[in-house]
């Protein structure tokens, strides 16, 4: 089974877990390689949604800083969604919050990249 299923909504690849949890090395290397895999496979637009995982490991959370930082350097714009609480409390506290797009739902996360900045 996969770790991972795609969705592609307006333009947007939306990555979603599909395993309630990801803790060891080999699952960490496995999600993260598919993860950077599938983030260049589709536009500039990407959500990864954490709809129904209740666990990962610190290494993971490397694995998304990286996935962030790939992505900037190709141009793709990356958003998170749908943490649980304990999950989300985990990006607050180590400051990855603050490096990351985070959306409380995925409506949310894709209405964002609708959004338009300001013009002078």
């Amino acid at each position: 089974m996969s770790e991972l299923a795609t969705t592609e909504k307006s333009g947007v690849l939306i990555i979603r877990f599909t395993v309630n949890r990801i803790w060891t090395e080999g699952e960490v290397t496995k999600v993260g390689e598919r993860l950077a895999n599938l983030a260049h496979s589709g536009g500039n637009k990407v959500v990864l949604d954490f709809t129904g995982l209740q666990q990962m490991s610190s290494p993971m959370l490397g694995k998304i800083l990286s996935l962030q930082k790939e992505c900037t350097e190709h141009k793709i714009t990356l958003k998170l969604c749908c943490m649980e609480p304990h999950i989300k409390e985990v990006f607050t506290a180590t400051g990855l919050h603050k490096l990351l797009q985070i959306y409380d739902t995925q409506d949310s996360a894709l209405a964002a990249f609708k959004k338009k900045g300001w013009f002078w």
